[in-house]
């Protein structure tokens, strides 16, 4: 879906790897602030099982 809109805007490969790059690494912060947010939850229930 992303890819077919790049293709849509004819852009050139320099910027089609930009927006890419870009897409990338706001997957990636948004995968650790999920996982980090997990974390948190499963060390607060093991804190308060062992409490």
């Amino acid at each position: 879906m992303v890819l077919a809109r790049l293709e849509k805007e004819k852009l050139s490969a320099a910027e089609r790897k930009k927006h890419i790059k870009q897409i990338e690494e706001d997957y990636r912060e948004d995968l650790t602030e999920q996982l980090t947010e997990r974390a948190d939850i499963l060390l607060n229930e093991k804190i308060r099982s062992t409490s």
